[in-house]
């Protein structure tokens, strides 16, 4: 009886293995080609959510926003996610920074204290010459549409949590009929005026040390990599100029909630895991890297640089970031795939694994700003 059993277990287990390993690959090259980057004149902005994207593009064209420095834009830009991505930007919320202003290059990491994106922002408002904060919500808040549209990572939010909100004031913007947004629809914009700022913060900012890899300096060992329990979504939103200053931002929030009925708008939660950036600066060109997501980060941007092993441009990165990717994962070892490998563990295959953001100037070339990776499935919008 045990062995008939047994039999039954290891045949069902068989089968599911076998049923999973026969699907089809999904290959990037399937897909359609999306473009991945912009040839901008002044500015290139990064964003996975081309509706909220178009609306902060007309404001920084207005006589008020042209006359803003890079820093002021930057932390514009930056606030203007709490109001469309609450579920991601939150006090609450780990911030890293990479910044590169007039020349000068920081990573900074704030992960400590209660409320450590509200150290970040005040941290660039008293470091860098800027209005005050308060001064820049008022000016973003003002200018503003009465309505905005809501992106893909909130609806989905509002959808899961639906049974988990109990404020009124949340369910009355972001749902109809006891049913959530979709994406593309649009919300009353909240007023944060009066709420965001009104923390008290500590001054715990963690500047990065970097680690070396190839001829790239990371903020993590590449070497020996994590590999999490689970996949982590950060948001990761962009800023660079002509000029060759870069703000990327990196925002992590885990286990959000809205327990309190009167947080107006605002998203409680805990700091979340880091994203991973690299970087590769010579003399006359800048490359940059971000991984953000899936279960290990690290791994994926390993094996993506990996592939440049001599001189490489725009051209060669976009072609890279459309490549196929795999994963190697524990207990036991297998390989999570977009596309079927030559190797003896057994491999599953996956739609898409992992998001790099990339970023590109050189002296040699009229391009600068951002390369997105087609496995976003953003449209893009070149001016």
């Amino acid at each position: 009886m045990k062995i008939v059993f047994l039999s039954i277990i290891l045949s069902s287990c068989s089968f599911f293995i076998k049923s999973m390993e026969s699907k089809e690959a999904i290959e990037l090259k399937q897909r359609p080609e999306l473009a991945t980057y912009c040839v901008e004149k002044e500015l290139n902005l990064h964003l996975d959510d081309l509706s909220n994207k178009r609306i902060f593009a007309k404001l920084l064209k207005q006589r008020k926003f042209l006359r803003l420095n890079f820093i002021e834009k930057s932390l514009l830009w930056t606030l203007y996610q709490f109001y469309i991505s609450p579920e991601a930007f939150s006090p609450t919320a780990r911030f890293q920074i990479l910044l590169r202003y007039k020349g000068k290059i920081q990573s900074l990491d704030f992960n400590q204290g209660a409320f450590p994106a509200i150290t970040a922002l005040r941290y660039l408002a008293k470091n860098y010459p800027t209005q005050s904060l308060p001064n820049l919500l008022n000016l973003l808040e003002n200018e503003l549409p009465k309505r905005l549209p809501i992106g893909k990572g909130f609806a989905t939010f509002l959808q899961q949590n639906k049974s988990l909100i109990k404020s009124k004031n949340f369910k009355s913007h972001y749902y109809k009929a006891d049913e959530a947004l979709k994406p593309g629809e649009t919300f009353p914009k909240p007023s944060l005026k009066n709420s965001l700022l009104n923390h008290k913060t500590s001054n715990r900012v963690i500047i990065d040390s970097w680690t070396p890899y190839n001829q790239f300096q990371c903020t993590e060992s590449l070497s020996s990599y994590s590999i999490y329990e689970s996949p982590i979504e950060n948001r990761v939103v962009g800023i660079s100029d002509v000029m060759g200053n870069i703000f990327i931002l990196s925002s992590s929030l885990i286990s959000p909630n809205l327990k309190d009925p009167n947080l107006n708008h605002i998203i409680s939660g805990k700091p979340g895991l880091p994203s991973v950036f690299c970087i590769d600066e010579q003399d006359r060109e800048t490359a940059i890297f971000v991984s953000y997501s899936q279960r290990s980060p690290s791994q994926i941007l390993k094996h993506f640089l990996d592939k440049f092993s001599g001189p490489y441009g725009l051209l060669e990165i976009d072609e890279q970031i459309r490549e196929s990717r795999h994963m190697k994962l524990h207990s036991p070892q297998r390989l999570l795939v977009e596309k079927e490998l030559d190797s003896g563990l057994p491999q599953f295959y996956a739609k898409s694994i992992g998001k790099i953001l990339g970023y590109y100037q050189s002296s040699s070339s009229p391009f600068f700003g951002f390369i997105d990776d087609p496995r976003n499935e953003n449209t893009l919008e070149c001016h």
